[in-house]
C-alpha cells in the first residue's frame, strides 16, 4: 500500500457501477493506482517503469472488469 504522504497527485478518477479507480503519482515520479469497491479502499498498486498511461489503462480495466480483473 501506498502511504498518502507518498501521493504527490491524484490525476485521474475512473468510476463505473460500484467500482472506482484514481491514477496518482508518488512523490519520486512513479505512477500508481487506488482501487475502491463499494466505496471502500481495496488496494494501491505502483507500476514503477511504466507510463501514465499504463497506469490510466489498468485503471479503465478494473473499472470495467476486463482481464485480470474480471468479476472481483
Amino acid at each position: 500500500m501506498v502511504i498518502r504522504n507518498d501521493v504527490r497527485e491524484i490525476l485521474h478518477d475512473y468510476m463505473h457501477e460500484n467500482k472506482k479507480a484514481q491514477v496518482f503519482i508518488t512523490n519520486t515520479g512513479i505512477y500508481g493506482m487506488r482501487m475502491f469497491k463499494d466505496r471502500v479502499f481495496v488496494d494501491d498498486r505502483l507500476f514503477e517503469g511504466h507510463s501514465e498511461r499504463y497506469a490510466e489503462d489498468a485503471a479503465e480495466n478494473y473499472v470495467m472488469n476486463y482481464g485480470e480483473w474480471g468479476e472481483q
